[in-house]
């Protein structure tokens, strides 16, 4: 069986289109540029409607309309098509706001839907959209192949953690679909390089092009293959580009040597998160000069259970490190009696440390910790 699979790149101009028109255009896209001979087809951010503005979340009926002639396109040109698109929440009150995703469509149907995680503020992406959660690779077809993709949206390209955790979960395709402006392409190339090299895999950026209010966006569509060569480019403009790889080129890669797994030492061991207040003090205080927020939580977690692990994984989520308070043994006693804890303050140390969400631990004797991080 043929390794190769054939890819299409679409870089449209940034315009705000209702169902009918996007899915015109889309189509005429693919014949002009005969992409119907593609197995994957890869769309920009928000191809459909450009950024959104306040006040203008998305119809649920367009989406729904949308949705259902990317599915009949992708059965009747036998495609699989990445549609990032703004998603309706389908909640209600606080948590109604819609999520950028990206829609993974096969022919034989929804494969699945990334939302996207890191939301750029300086665009007002925080007070628009909901952040999402990291997804675990889709296992598409691509012609008498299934290979395994990993859909990303713009900013998260800034972000090289969660590539590499879709590259070592099977991923061998990252793509990054995006809306990214001229003035910083240089970056947008550069970033992708990066994650191409550095994971061993192909790496697609399909970009927006075109003014939309204020911002110019940048184009520069573009494939890398796991050494880093770019294969398939666009510059400025809307067009598109059909492009043939071969997807055994990154097992080839990785023969000589490997870095699309997790290294050996990685990650480390809990003991080296348990820190004195002294230690943990200075470890605060550079990454809170690097613009870092500290979350903070304490307890006893003498037995730990489902609760305590989703508490302290939301806990982590409100900022970008999360240091635990653990009450010593002479401390639990003193709040719970002499029959507690039942394990000893070393064991329950280790274990919360072992939570990937906990950044440090640090054992207190106090009833509640007094002192200032």
């Amino acid at each position: 069986m043929s390794n190769e699979i054939k890819i299409g790149l679409i870089q449209t101009a940034v315009q705000r289109l209702n169902a009918e028109n996007a899915l015109v255009r889309l189509n005429k896209i693919i014949d002009r540029y005969g992409l119907d001979q593609a197995d994957i087809i890869i769309l920009p951010e928000l191809w459909n409607s450009g950024p959104l503005e306040p006040g203008q979340p998305p119809s649920n009926r367009e989406t729904g309309k949308l949705l259902q002639g990317l599915l009949d396109t992708a059965r009747k040109r036998d495609l699989s098509i990445i549609s990032p698109m703004a998603e309706p929440s389908g909640r209600s009150g606080s948590d109604s706001m819609p999520f950028n995703s990206s829609y993974v469509i096969t022919p034989q149907g929804l494969a699945g839907i990334y939302r996207k995680m890191n939301l750029f503020a300086p665009m007002k992406e925080d007070q628009l959209f909901a952040p999402g959660l990291w997804t675990h690779p889709f296992d598409i077809p691509a012609g008498r192949k299934i290979i395994t993709i990993a859909p990303f949206i713009c900013y998260d390209l800034r972000f090289p953690e969660p590539a590499r955790k879709s590259v070592s979960e099977g991923a061998c395709l990252l793509i990054y679909s995006a809306l990214w402006p001229i003035q910083r392409i240089a970056h947008f190339h550069s970033l992708l390089k990066a994650r191409a090299v550095e994971n061993q895999c192909f790496v697609a950026g399909v970009n927006g092009s075109g003014r939309f209010g204020e911002i110019q966006f940048g184009g520069g569509t573009a494939l890398f293959s796991p050494q880093g060569e770019q294969i398939a480019t666009i510059n400025q403009g809307e067009a598109a580009v059909l492009t043939s790889v071969d997807m055994e080129e990154a097992a080839k890669t990785r023969a000589f040597f490997s870095t699309a797994r997790p290294p050996a030492k990685w990650p480390p061991l809990p003991e080296s998160k348990i820190l004195d207040l002294k230690t943990l003090k200075k470890n605060c205080s550079r990454r809170r000069q690097s613009g870092q927020k500290m979350v903070f939580t304490n307890g006893c977690f003498d037995i730990l259970h489902a609760g305590h692990v989703d508490y302290l994984y939301q806990a982590r989520r409100h900022g970008d490190f999360l240091v635990v308070g653990l009450n010593s043994d002479a401390s639990v006693r003193s709040i719970k009696g002499p029959s507690r804890p039942i394990n000893p303050q070393d064991r329950r140390a280790v274990i919360l440390a072992a939570l990937e969400c906990v950044d440090y631990v640090t054992i207190f004797d106090e009833d509640t910790p007094w002192w200032k991080l």
